[in-house]
């Protein structure tokens, strides 16, 4: 299903879009940010991206939005949150992203489903598991530089063999993001291109999941004492989770000390919780 680029933010996806979405798993492309916009920004993206994270004390794709005031803002665009909320509901939490740099050369990903975010000794990160991702891209996303890959209709069931259905390849300009849920089959092609094809993964759930619960670091061996969850729409009238502001500055120097300990308790937590 694809929606109209040039439409300004909506309230909404019309009932149309949200049948759509049911039947396949996926919505759009839409646009939040003009091309120009969003060349604007990357650079301070790029900062954000290529210094420790001011949460997890080292160098991280993670929830930069929690660090860098410029990519939560981007984050929480009313023409990606409002149509969120007509899947989840309208009390809305940002709580993970993850930035994908993928450069000339780089491999593929393989196809696979999200499920719950999986935390530290296979336990799930989402009570229950209630996600829906935008994918944000801040390049030019074309099929010979490796765009993502879906697989319509395959988050009915668990991923068991490769779907024989065709991938639907999800070309994109910078600004534009689309929407889909947490079992859809996605995966992407090596990028066989000059040109890099950078994005993020924008996660979204309710107000009514719990979020990491009891877990002291996640499945990727991140510490979680830092990390917050953030209300991007609507209220919190179930305090399930740990909540906190947005950042304030678009970057957040920690230092070299700090980073060498973060670094050395990143290694310390994946052997300590058996993550990957």
């Amino acid at each position: 299903m694809t929606g109209d680029p040039t439409t300004p933010a909506p309230e909404g996806l019309s009932p149309e879009q949200l049948a759509c979405f049911e039947r396949d798993g996926f919505l759009g492309p839409f646009t939040a940010l003009a091309p120009e916009e969003m060349a604007e920004r990357y650079p301070v993206f790029l900062k954000a991206l290529l210094h420790p994270s001011p949460v997890y004390g080292f160098r991280t794709v993670r929830d930069h939005h929690l660090g860098c005031r410029a990519l939560f803002e981007t984050c929480r665009r009313p023409a990606i949150v409002e149509r969120v909320a007509s899947i989840l509901g309208p009390d809305l939490l940002l709580w993970r992203s993850t930035i994908f740099r993928k450069l000339p050369g780089a491999a593929r990903v393989v196809w696979h489903q999200e499920h719950d975010f999986r935390g530290h000794r296979n336990t799930p990160a989402l009570d229950p598991p209630r996600n829906i991702t935008a994918w944000l891209a801040f390049t030019r996303t074309t099929r010979k530089n490796g765009c993502v890959r879906i697989f319509p209709g395959s988050h009915h069931a668990p991923l068991e063999r490769r779907p024989v259905e065709e991938a639907v390849h999800m070309e994109v300009e910078p600004g534009q993001f689309f929407l889909f849920n947490e079992t859809i089959v996605h995966g992407s092609d090596p990028n066989e291109s000059d040109t890099e094809r950078s994005g993020i993964s924008i996660r979204f759930t309710a107000t009514s999941t719990r979020i990491h619960p009891g877990m002291r670091v996640d499945g990727q061996g991140l510490p979680l004492r830092n990390w917050r969850a953030v209300l991007v729409r609507g209220s919190d009238a179930y305090g399930h989770n740990r909540l906190g502001p947005p950042p304030e500055l678009d970057f957040h120097p920690i230092g070299r000390l700090r980073e060498g300990l973060g670094a050395l308790l990143h290694r310390w937590l994946r052997l300590r919780y058996g993550t990957r």
